[in-house]
Parts: structure tokens; sequence; C-alpha cells
């Protein structure tokens, strides 16, 4: 990182308000060094708004050589070759839910792949259900239409201790102005 980023305003316990030139990647970076295996990550908002590039912080974190890029028109892509193996997908070709092929994909790395699926609140219940820890991130535009910022929030959609950490964590980097070195 170079130097201390953009002050992010808090606007709830779990919302924040991003500066416009707020990188989302620096998120994933701080997310991809701090998940396990059996993590779903769900990217929720609009075209553009910041959530391939999330993706890519995580894959920065995780040491993965491959650029990540968009699988929008595949669906999916798997890359190994990190600490985890990671799982990208993007469902912004299905109107309401995620294809049966899509969903058995998601559910087969359940296990020992960390997921990241744009357009994620396409997911089943069920396949959501059998990851250990599930994320929310869902980002909306906001503000002035020249220099829009971003809000996000987040949220954790298990009982497991370490999803509420995780959950925590992104909150306590947020909310410092400083932002913690990863």
């Amino acid at each position: 990182m170079s130097g201390p980023w953009p002050m992010a305003k808090q606007t709830d316990s779990s919302g924040w308000i991003l500066p416009a030139d707020f990188q989302t990647s620096e998120i994933g970076e701080f997310l991809g060094k701090r998940v396990s295996p059996g993590t779903l990550v769900l990217l929720s908002g609009p075209t553009g708004i910041g959530k391939t590039s999330f993706c890519k912080g995580v894959a920065v974190a995780l040491g993965i050589n491959e650029v990540l890029t968009s699988p929008t028109f595949l669906t999916w892509q798997s890359y190994d070759g990190g600490r985890i193996p990671l799982f990208h997908g993007d469902l912004d070709r299905f109107a309401q839910k995620a294809s049966e092929e899509f969903e058995w994909a998601l559910t087969e790395c359940a296990q020992e792949k960390l997921a990241l699926v744009e357009w994620g609140e396409r997911v089943s219940q069920r396949a959501r259900s059998l990851f250990a820890i599930t994320i929310h991130l869902s980002f909306s535009w906001y503000g002035d239409a020249e220099y829009p910022e971003r809000r996000m929030s987040v949220s954790s959609h298990s009982v497991s201790s370490v999803a509420e950490e995780l959950e925590r964590g992104i909150n306590l980097f947020l909310n410092d102005g400083k932002r913690w070195k990863v």
C-alpha cells in the first residue's frame, strides 16, 4: 500500500461510505489474507462498482499468479497455485438464480476452496448452506453523480465465530483512517 487511504465513513454497524478513489481491491486483499477453505463470499452491486476489483485483491493476497479476469461469459473460473484454491463465479448473465450447472460446480468446491461469487444474491440457500462461512458484501452508488462514492455493507450469514471475526475485521479495517498494512 502506498500511504494513508482516504477515510471511509461509517453509516451504521456494518455500513460504509467509500470515497470515489477508494479501491475495493484493498478490501479484497485484506480479506484474502484472513480467509480459509470453505468460505463463500457473495458480492452484490451494479456493474462497474468494483466487485471484480475486490476479487483481484483476494487473488493477490492468496498468492495466485494468474491474472484474474471477470468470468461473466464463462460463468466461473478456478485458480490453483495460491495459499487456497479459488473459485470465482459471476452470475450477471442469470436473471433470477444460478443455473443448475453453476450450483453443482459451486457445491463441489464448498469444502476445499474459497468461493467468490459476483451477483451472489442469485446463489441458492441450499448451496450457501454447504459452506462453513458465508460473508456478503453489498455495494451501491451513493452521492454526487459526477464523483460518486460507494456505499458498502458487510454481513456474515454463518453462526461461526470465524465469520463474525471476519466481518468485525473488515469493519475495523475500514474504521482505521491510516489503514492497517496488510
